[in-house]
């Protein structure tokens, strides 16, 4: 994107700003003729809150006050001794919140517990919800409406359906938008005063709390690097909300994680940043950068996985699929002869020669590199012979009464399965025929319109009738399915939400996104008019009235109500014929259109002035 932007005829300008790095100016070597000392820049240290920063030792039985401005031998300061009372953290958040109780909301006292994983952060809230329970519910209700909408949204039992009564949430990524966003902005105003959070929280989420509890040093397996601590550790004591905070620095019983990890931590100085492809070993080896070059110079654009001479994996999936990424950035950068950081970065394993080498070769090629990095060369071009295959080429499914049905759905996946060679190249997820029945389930209900609580029923059906394996965790043995079980239905439910986010609205996307775009070159561009699963996966329905009002900037929610209720609030303008949303909609009873519908008559207000929605669409 900023190459790009660096060749467009009106040079652009660009400031480079984030929080705890140093050299912010190292980012303009993503451009053209930047140079060392050819910039500007300006770092700020000085920090207007105060931060209290406490080591809690539940395998010591100690709490210290960390000192960061004394020498290192003299920075800790035991501030109590706390062996034998067997106190863990859901104590001090306890004490935290009966104080709250009596206390008015703009007095309250907001604590953020971070978790390094997802499942360790809904099982944390949960845990503490149980202790709180006995107290009863805050009889807020502002929380009494959001736990309805996400009983009738996502599911009864869904824990975080009870648990938002009490006042406590968790934030995590894949939640729906609209469900995060109520959950962010109650508890922003003190209605929510726990939240349970996971590296969701380092990304952009402005979120204000007086505690903040962390228990990993970690990012999921990973040690954070010192932005990122530095990053969480500033959660608290937000200039916009309050001057000072307490950050809990965490080691547990059964942790393997010391309060002299965190010590280490806080010691470090953040070191001037490079960019990652140039100097991440974990990003791009070099051995990788040759390897990606020897396989462009033999004239083939499949990358396969490095493996040792017993056939094992010498990547990860995630550095593998970076490298993937970076090879088809540099295959098309030097067919095109772009002049850009990642082909600079390969000039030390590619001579001129190499690259006119490799521009005479595919410059000439049906196939030729371009700005899709999801897919690479070897790909569409066996994408572009299936859609041209005589006998049975490729195309989507017809619709059966306007709805997808469950063999087509199946029977195409595996069909692009083999077209992109899922198998080497989606290893962990579409690439296994097991996943991909299940992420078919979800995959038809999703384009089908289907409410989240809908799908969650599907799911549960689905394990229900194949409970083996089910898994507990990614890390342990599978086991069998239980349909009794709260915990079983959250764990499907979460698993669920994140198949919607990373496979439905992500991976599977991007392939139909590229199988359109192929099939309208070929066929036409009108081929794809009344058929167009990319646009039904996009929108998560079938149904052209939902789409449009999507289109219009509802979410796909608001948009299942208002279709759900059309009789109520879409109407039919007498002198035009053409439908609008009617001036009632405002006052429904569901808290996310009233919401929504505030800035989307700001945006859009013809669609409740003059109306734009054609009557053959909206059947």
């Amino acid at each position: 994107m900023v190459d790009k932007l660096v060749h467009r005829q009106k040079k652009p300008h660009f400031i480079f700003a984030s929080p705890n790095i140093p050299n912010p100016q190292v980012y303009l070597r993503l451009m053209l003729n930047a140079e060392e000392g050819d910039e500007e820049a300006l770092a700020i240290t000085y920090s207007p809150v105060v931060q209290i920063k406490f080591l809690v030792d539940l395998q010591k039985g100690q709490i210290e006050v960390y000192n960061e401005h004394a020498p290192e031998e003299q920075c800790r300061i035991l501030l109590a001794n706390i062996n034998g009372n067997g106190i863990e953290v859901n104590d001090f958040l306890l004490a935290i919140e009966t104080q709250n109780r009596r206390l008015p909301e703009e007095e309250r006292r907001q604590s953020i517990v971070y978790y390094n994983g997802r499942n360790k952060a809904v099982n944390a809230a949960q845990a503490f919800f149980e202790r709180v329970k006995p107290n009863g519910p805050r009889n807020d209700p502002l929380l009494d409406s959001l736990s309805k909408d996400i009983q009738e949204e996502v599911h009864q039992w869904y824990y975080l359906a009870e648990m938002v009564r009490y006042g406590i949430a968790y934030h995590i990524g894949y939640l729906p938008a609209s469900i995060r966003a109520r959950i962010e902005e109650l508890f922003k105003s003190g209605n929510i005063t726990v939240m349970f959070c996971t590296s969701t929280l380092l990304e952009g989420v402005n979120l204000p709390a007086d505690n903040l509890f962390i228990m990993e040093n970690k990012i999921f397996l990973s040690e954070m690097n010192t932005i990122d601590f530095r990053n969480l550790i500033g959660r608290v004591g937000r200039i916009s909300f309050n001057l000072y905070g307490n950050v809990y620095f965490v080691a547990e019983r059964d942790s393997k994680i010391t309060t002299g990890d965190y010590v280490r931590m806080l010691g470090q100085t953040i070191p001037e940043q490079s960019l990652s492809i140039a100097t991440d070993p974990d990003v791009l080896k070099k051995v990788e950068k040759q390897y990606v070059a020897d396989i462009l110079k033999s004239g083939r654009s499949e990358i396969p996985r490095r493996v040792n001479p017993e056939g094992k994996y010498l990547q990860s999936e995630e550095s593998y699929e970076m490298m993937r990424r970076f090879a088809t950035i540099l295959q098309g950068d030097i067919v095109h002869d772009r002049d850009t950081l990642v082909r600079r970065e390969f000039s030390d394993f590619l001579t001129p020669a190499d690259e006119e080498h490799i521009r005479e070769t595919f410059k000439d090629a049906e196939v030729k590199p371009d700005d899709d990095i999801n897919t690479s060369v070897d790909q569409t071009r066996n994408l572009i012979t299936a859609i041209r295959r005589e006998r049975n080429p490729l195309h989507y499914p017809e619709l059966i009464n306007g709805k997808t049905s469950y063999p087509d759905v199946v029977g195409f996946l595996d069909e692009l399965a083999e077209v992109f060679n899922w198998e080497e190249y989606e290893t962990n997820t579409l690439g296994k025929p097991s996943l991909r029945s299940w992420y078919a389930v979800i995959l038809c209900q999703w384009m089908d319109g289907g409410g989240l609580k809908y799908i969650m029923d599907r799911a549960l059906d689905y394990h229900e009738q194949n409970p083996y394996p089910f898994w507990i965790n990614k890390y342990g043995p599978p086991g069998t399915y239980n349909p009794n079980s709260q915990e079983h239905h959250n764990i499907v439910f979460g698993d669920t939400l994140e198949v919607i986010e990373n496979i439905i609205l992500y991976s599977i996307s991007n392939y139909f996104l590229r199988f359109s775009n192929e099939y309208r070159k070929i066929k036409g561009e009108e081929a794809l008019n009344r058929n167009n699963w990319y646009e039904y996966v996009e929108f998560g329905t079938t149904n052209p009235l939902t789409i449009l009002l999507q289109r219009s900037g509802f979410s796909r929610e608001a948009a299942r109500y208002i279709k759900e209720h059309r009789g109520e609030f879409v109407i039919r303008d007498g002198s035009t014929g053409q439908l609008k949303l009617s001036p009632a909609l405002a006052q429904c009873s569901n808290t996310d259109v009233r919401n929504e519908i505030v800035y989307i008559r700001q945006n859009s207000p013809e669609i409740f002035e003059t109306g734009n929605f054609d009557e053959g669409q909206t059947q």
